[in-house]
């Protein structure tokens, strides 16, 4: 079995108790993309920052560019990315790898993103493209966070207002560098820690009541 496989096999199959939200090591996600269809759209970045409540270790923060994505689509323009900047990535699995091992580096470990279902979309393509197995790891999504509070505020959230930079302004957060992976994974897990510690930071909430279920 190589490391790899062995990591993927360590990652799943730990299943801690459901403790304090407090207690848990995050890896702030997120993903720069060609297109918002996973079937004809391309990973053009990978970024990740670790979090342990209430730290974002932000030196330990990487971002990954993919090497020959493809179709950059309206990258250039939304993103910044040109394909001289991309031709001097990784590869796509050699990412994936990366992601894997920073995952893997504590039992503790779950993703963090913001509007989870999109990206991981494009992580199971990508898994399955590259030959490397994938199951849903635990999730938690501040997407899914902030839509859940404002209806339980009586609110109808509408999607415009649960953007990334919408969530952090209700916080009091500036805005940010969007369309940069690391940037928006950072963004990320400013919002998680606000979102964490004003709404339920002294109560004893599980890391159940986070959850997003598949």
């Amino acid at each position: 079995m190589s490391n790899l496989a062995r990591h993927i096999k360590h990652w799943f199959s730990a299943k801690p108790k459901l403790a304090d939200w407090r207690e848990y090591r995050y890896l702030a996600l997120d993903l720069e993309l060609s297109s918002l269809d996973p079937h004809q759209g391309e990973i053009l970045s990978i970024g990740w920052v670790p979090v342990k409540p209430p730290s974002i270790y932000q030196q330990q923060g990487v971002e990954l560019l993919i090497k020959d994505p493809g179709d950059l689509g309206q990258s250039p323009v939304i993103h910044g990315l040109t394909r001289k900047q991309l031709n001097s990535g990784i590869s796509l699995k050699e990412a994936l790898g990366q992601l894997l091992d920073a995952t893997a580096q504590d039992s503790d470990n779950l993703w963090l993103l913001h509007h989870a279902g999109l990206d991981l979309a494009f992580l199971r393509k990508a898994f399955e493209d590259c030959g490397l197995p994938f199951e849903t790891p635990r999730i938690v999504d501040t997407f899914r966070l902030e839509q859940r509070l404002l209806m339980r505020r009586g609110k109808e959230p509408q999607f415009e207002g649960l953007t990334l930079d919408k969530c952090r302004q209700r916080y009091g957060l500036d805005g940010h560098p969007a369309h940069n992976a690391l940037e928006d994974a950072l963004a990320t897990a400013e919002l998680f820690l606000c979102h964490g510690f004003q709404n339920f930071g002294k109560q004893g909430r599980t890391l159940s009541d986070l959850l997003s279920r598949p």
